[in-house]
């Protein structure tokens, strides 16, 4: 309800309008309170087959929560190759699947500019080794997946964030029922299935969800500590390093998996043999793009990762976590006091393992992003996202031990009750943090690089900044990064036309300002003059025609204006 509004159901006469939760609740009540007057019997039976029905269809329930995700993944999916990162992988896996790994950047050797390659490098691409090229900064687990996905059709790409999701909740469920029970199962897949972040970050071609899928299935399968069980998880382990190398140490945990599940040298060994070819892989494909095997397309270690961030990130991730994941906070303080009265409760196994093994986890994803750069944005708690499987699993184990500590006959209406109120409370901070609103600001890249590709002319150079990625996905045209120059914006857009290239200005509205902060002296930075389109409503996009700068203001009062959808 929190995300659709509500619904109408109209069945022959019968007409059911539900707008807002306090209806249903009141009917449930009644059904309830009617149940009961009806006979205590009655409601004591119900009570202990709810309980049992939980625990025999867990299964099923957790087959349901990944299918919605997927369904809420591609339902409200951005179909967009946006900004830096969305732009980046998309634009990647399209190099791969044509079998090249660089694009050509030649007017950067046509100019006398200082640092030129740079500035002719979009979004998610680097200066190459080769003059005259760019190579994409963004690791290729991702990209890999996408361009296989491209096979079956133009919205494959965008099905693999909403899949991989999926994927993340059945080996939540799988691993804590193993771990601890079916009902722990239940819980931990109800928890990842409705996870405000996860629903984020499902609707866009990203790397935080693929990351946290793959190394949730590396945790599950290492758990069952087989020799061929720990060789596919070190095979799901590498997918998710070559996804997100910095998370490395998340084969700590993994080790923690193995010997849980009693596991010895051996299923350590088949788990490395797995692991093993991905990380080669990683290393000679940065050789060749970067020059160095432990290269980063982003920049040096001592670049990206400083000491001094530490304090300031632990005090804002802690901020988000109590802000982005509250149902899983709560649950873990309600159900720790119950454990502590009852100590000691039959057939109810500890959940010291998959408690070690998520905190291990959310360790060693904090150890790499802790000292990692500072944001500002709530959505930075993707970061995270590959720890919260295993911590889930941490939470739907202590939540089942607390159940468990229940007397029957109240332990499965007080599940669901405390899942409904939980995946409630979680789809409401979804809401809340627009994550179901994400097509609407993002629509408008798809929309600039589709109107570039049809209506500029083919011997066009787009001046872009936030743009410049989706532009060079979606039009293929040179890009020149105005916020790269090392020039004046007056010499960079009279050099082009020299080339006899016809330069355009593709800006946000909020690059207006620093354009004009940039180069404070130069008159284009004014843009003083009607663009030649205006594309958006959320966030607007203008396209500037500087040879048109000189024209009189009503010579052309066309100005194509472009709404998002």
């Amino acid at each position: 309800m929190s995300i659709t509004g509500g619904f109408v159901l109209d069945a022959g006469p019968l007409h059911l309008s539900v707008r807002n939760p306090l209806r249903p609740l009141i009917l449930a009540a009644l059904a309830a309170a009617l149940l009961v007057r009806g006979g205590a019997a009655a409601a004591v039976d119900l009570a202990q087959r709810t309980s049992a029905s939980i625990e025999r269809h867990g299964a099923h329930g957790a087959v349901i929560a990944a299918a919605a995700v997927a369904g809420a993944g591609v339902a409200w999916g951005t179909y967009a190759a946006s900004g830096s990162d969305a732009a980046g992988y998309v634009s990647e896996a399209g190099l791969i699947a044509s079998g090249r790994l660089t694009i050509d950047t030649p007017l950067s050797l046509m100019v006398d500019w200082l640092e030129a390659a740079e500035a002719f490098a979009p979004l998610g691409y680097r200066p190459g080794l080769l003059p005259g090229s760019a190579v994409p900064t963004y690791p290729p687990g991702l990209p890999l997946v996408i361009a296989a996905a491209g096979l079956a059709g133009p919205f494959g790409p965008y099905f693999v964030s909403p899949l991989l999701g999926a994927v993340a909740v059945l080996a939540v469920f799988w691993l804590a029922r193993r771990l601890h029970s079916v009902l722990a199962g239940v819980i931990a897949a109800v928890l990842c299935a409705t996870s405000p972040i996860l629903l984020f970050q499902i609707t866009q071609p990203m790397s935080d969800a693929p990351a946290a899928a793959w190394w949730a299935l590396a945790l599950m399968l290492a758990a069952r500590a087989t020799p061929g069980s720990a060789a596919l998880a070190g095979m799901a382990a590498g997918l998710g390093f070559v996804t997100r190398p910095v998370l490395v140490l998340m084969l700590f945990p993994a080790c923690l998996a193995v010997l849980s599940g009693g596991g010895r040298w051996r299923s350590l060994l088949a788990m490395a043999a797995g692991f093993t070819p991905f990380a080669a892989g990683l290393a000679l494909l940065q050789h060749t793009l970067y020059g160095n095997p432990m290269a980063s397309g982003h920049g040096s270690f001592a670049y990206l990762f400083q000491l001094e961030n530490v304090p300031e990130n632990l005090q804002r991730y802690a901020g988000r976590l109590v802000a982005g994941e509250p149902s899983t906070l709560i649950l873990i303080a309600l159900a720790i006091p119950v454990l502590l009265v009852k100590r000691s409760v039959p057939e109810n196994p500890s959940p010291g393992a998959a408690v070690l093994i998520g905190a291990a986890s959310l360790g060693a994803v904090l150890a790499c992003y802790l000292p990692y750069g500072v944001f500002d944005e709530w959505s930075y708690l993707r970061f995270l996202l590959p720890a919260f499987p295993a911590v889930f699993v941490a939470a739907g184990t202590h939540g089942a031990a607390a159940a468990r500590a229940l007397p029957h006959t109240t332990r499965g209406l007080t599940v669901l009750v405390a899942l409904s109120a939980a995946g409630a409370v979680n789809i409401e901070t979804a809401r809340r943090h627009e994550a179901f609103l994400v097509r609407r600001s993002e629509a408008r890249y798809q929309i600039t690089g589709s109107y570039i590709s049809a209506l500029l002319p083919s011997d066009a150079v787009v001046l872009a900044g936030q743009q410049s990625g989706a532009i060079h996905h979606y039009a293929n045209r040179p890009i020149v990064r105005w916020d790269a120059l090392r020039v004046g914006l007056e010499q960079a857009v009279g050099d082009l036309v020299a080339l006899d290239k016809h330069p355009f200005l593709v800006l946000e509205d909020w690059e207006e300002r620093d354009i004009r902060a940039r180069f404070p002296s130069s008159s284009l930075a004014r843009l003083d003059w009607r663009p030649v389109a205006d594309i958006g409503d959320h966030v607007r996009v203008r396209v500037y025609d500087p040879t048109q700068r000189a024209a009189p203001t009503d010579a052309d009062p066309r100005v194509d204006r472009i709404h998002a959808p």
